[in-house]
């Protein structure tokens, strides 16, 4: 893709030891890493994947003959990691984070066999307040951000001060 004239580069007739490359769509998502991103860098087939699989996993709760102690520990370690592994570098609108928040609370509902209707501070509330202290997506989103840029600035390489570089220019930006 070229960026500075913002069109698909022609690749056909293109070979690398014999083989042609795939044609990847610049708006189509395709997966790298684990991740479901376009070559422009648009994450909408990561959002859409997340929102389907959290719902898919969320249903499948519904009913369950287990106590619900162990359905809860299923939602921490098989439904919000679906979040957690590109929470980092999701650009998730705060819209977006609450309807994923909504189909935890109806994971951990299914979980826990409790009705509907069962207010959601009772999950959201710290064990100090008799609550189930379920940790909200915005700050699983703080969590993956300050342990990336740990990640990107544990060397002393060029990742670290390109890191660095934008830090300082998005606080100087920012006028902090």
């Amino acid at each position: 893709y070229d960026f500075r004239q913002d069109r698909a580069l022609v690749v056909k007739g293109l070979t690398i030891k014999g083989g042609s490359l795939t044609y990847l769509k610049p708006d189509e998502p395709f997966k790298y890493l684990g991740i479901r991103m376009s070559i422009k860098g648009g994450m909408h087939g990561e959002k859409k994947y997340i929102r389907e699989q959290t719902m898919k996993m969320a249903n499948m709760l519904a009913g369950h003959q287990y106590h619900p102690q162990q359905m809860h520990w299923v939602v921490k370690v098989a439904i919000e990691p679906i979040f957690r592994y590109s929470a980092a570098l999701v650009d998730w609108t705060s819209k977006e984070i609450k309807e994923i928040e909504k189909v935890w609370l109806q994971a951990y509902k299914k979980a826990w066999r409790v009705k509907k209707s069962t207010p959601g501070v009772t999950f959201w509330a710290s064990r100090q307040y008799a609550g189930l202290d379920i940790i909200p997506a915005k700050a699983i989103i703080t969590q993956e951000i300050i342990s990336l840029v740990q990640q990107c600035t544990a060397l002393d390489d060029d990742l670290n001060k390109i890191m660095r570089y934008d830090i300082q220019r998005a606080v100087r930006d920012l006028g902090v």
